[in-house]
């Protein structure tokens, strides 16, 4: 009995197809849309992920549509960063030093939060503590205290870089003076700063005015932040109200007041879309929401814990090795 010719139909079924091959440029696109951490996996697959993703071109692509998620879809691209602030009590052990981040969606809306430990800055040290002051396209920046070292870090891709000292000249006033840092982005430098500003005293030195809204005859003390992407200032006066203010086209602009805080430590963190503003105080993280006077604790009691300093940040391929 002769053997039956091999059929056509089924050589054809067995033979492996060919894989899709994607246009380069399409990859890409796919690529600028996707999470940070999934990413950086990706850079281990072949080299021309790894030359792709660790483009300038590609990271600035990246951040855009990390903004446009943003926009579009608010609290989903940001992240909590959380930390002790008890650095005066360093020495008692029962400090808990671990760093903490989670989404920020899910501080707003879920009651069982995931919160994976973050590496530190540096060594818990009984004669140091770093502190953070402030935050631009995912890039953290933290003072280290007492010597004023300047560290600026993604904490998503876990890249840090120590810039140089700030104080040349200013040696002979260090002991008298008193310096407060600020951390942002010059648009017209395409460039990452930092300023440090020294108040000391010299019989010789000028003065300047600078133009801010008016904060009152009982305003005990204000703090200057950045909220919606806009310089703000936080009034706060001796009958616990505090009054928040941002700087728009046209000038200083009351965005709204509350009370409550009498002698307590708070700071704005965050305003949502809907007006829910995250607020940080000694004891806990509040959200209210200035459109209908409404107040809440967050759903999660990790959230309720005490002894925190927390910054918001969003999860970018930045890295600080690009300031000049």
């Amino acid at each position: 009995m002769e053997p039956l010719p091999p059929n056509p139909m089924r050589a054809r079924v067995d033979q492996p197809q060919p894989r899709p091959i994607l246009p380069p440029e399409l990859i890409a696109e796919i690529f600028t849309w996707l999470p940070v951490d999934s990413l950086l996996r990706f850079r281990c697959v072949c080299k021309s992920f790894k030359t792709l993703i660790s483009s300038t071109d590609f990271v600035k692509s990246h951040l855009r549509s990390r903004k446009a998620l943003s926009n579009t879809r608010p609290n989903r691209a940001e992240r909590l960063f959380r930390r002790s602030m008890s650095f005066f009590m360093r020495r008692e052990r029962d400090i808990d030093w671990r760093v903490l981040s989670c989404s920020l969606y899910s501080v707003y809306n879920d009651p069982q939060i995931d919160l994976p430990e973050l590496g530190s800055l540096l060594d818990q040290d009984d004669d140091f503590y770093d502190w953070i002051i402030g935050s631009r396209d995912g890039l953290l920046c933290s003072v280290i205290y007492p010597n004023h070292d300047v560290v600026v870090w993604n904490p998503s891709t876990r890249v840090s870089r120590s810039l140089p000292n700030y104080e040349p000249g200013f040696e002979k006033w260090r002991s008298s003076c008193y310096t407060v840092f600020g951390f942002g982005y010059d648009f017209q430098l395409d460039d990452y700063k930092v300023v440090a500003v020294l108040a000391y005293r010299d019989k010789q030195e000028t003065y300047d005015k600078v133009v801010l809204p008016d904060l009152g005859k009982d305003t005990t003390h204000w703090e200057l932040e950045t909220l919606i992407d806009r310089l703000s200032v936080s009034c706060f006066n001796d009958d616990g109200f505090c009054t928040v203010w941002v700087m728009k086209e046209l000038g200083w602009t009351k965005l709204f007041r509350v009370g409550g805080f009498r002698g307590e430590f708070c700071c704005p963190l965050y305003i949502s879309d809907i007006g829910e503003v995250l607020w940080e105080t000694y004891e806990s993280l509040i959200i209210y929401n200035y459109k209908d006077k409404s107040c809440r604790l967050p759903t999660s009691e990790v959230l309720k814990n005490q002894d925190r300093h927390s910054t918001v940040y969003m999860e970018t391929l930045v890295s600080p090795m690009i300031m000049n």
